[in-house]
């Protein structure tokens, strides 16, 4: 039984959470799903890596244990979460995380392509939450942003997006630019996320 007090988000939250464990406990290939359709240009995957990370009671619990330590503060919840969306992004393709540098990419799919994955949470950005790549991420081959839902306990997903970089760059490239090679909001991408459904679906 809910508690008279839980409302708006905080209920949308709980039913999100007991649906994505719905899925993992009938093992649902979500793979498949994200994949059916190799004309989309750029694709949510925002249930596949939540349910990946639902398997993972430990994780949610290390990420409550960091938000409500007094020893430990945004910086340190903003590092784990970069460093999960690589492992679930790597556990997600099948692919391998590469060794910290100015590679571009942080990670090597089964094929050896080249992905950069981009972490972003809600309570520093809000609205206007952008994923920024600089110049050597133009080398990669696809990318990640997933923004993170960081204003509930334990934070979970609220939107992650998958894309060639080369569809990025011709959306959002930078050109002339020394700092940056593609500029874009979470907005955009929900948009063209959405736009790419209905064209699929018509």
């Amino acid at each position: 039984m809910l508690k008279a007090g839980v409302q708006g988000e905080g209920l949308l939250h709980i039913l999100k959470w007991r649906l994505l464990m719905q899925m993992c406990k009938h093992k649902v290939d979500f793979t498949a799903i994200s994949n059916g359709n190799e004309n989309i240009m750029i694709k949510d995957v925002t249930t596949d890596l939540n349910a990946i990370l639902m398997l993972h009671a430990d994780v949610g619990k290390a990420l409550v244990y960091i938000v409500n330590s007094p020893l430990l503060g945004r910086e340190t919840l903003s590092a784990a979460l970069g460093e999960l969306s690589e492992h679930l992004v790597a556990t997600f393709i099948g692919g391998a995380r590469k060794a910290r540098g100015n590679n571009g990419f942080d990670l090597v799919g089964p094929n050896e392509e080249k992905i950069e994955v981009k972490s972003r949470q809600l309570s520093k950005w809000g609205g206007s939450l952008q994923f920024n790549f600089g110049t050597h991420s133009a080398t990669a081959n696809e990318a990640f942003c997933i923004a993170w839902d960081d204003t509930v306990s334990p934070p979970v997903i609220f939107a992650a997006f998958r894309a060639p970089i080369s569809w990025m760059l011709e959306k959002w490239g930078c050109t002339g630019q020394t700092s940056y090679s593609i500029r874009t909001k979470l907005k955009a991408l929900q948009r063209e996320a959405h736009s790419n459904m209905l064209n699929t679906s018509s």
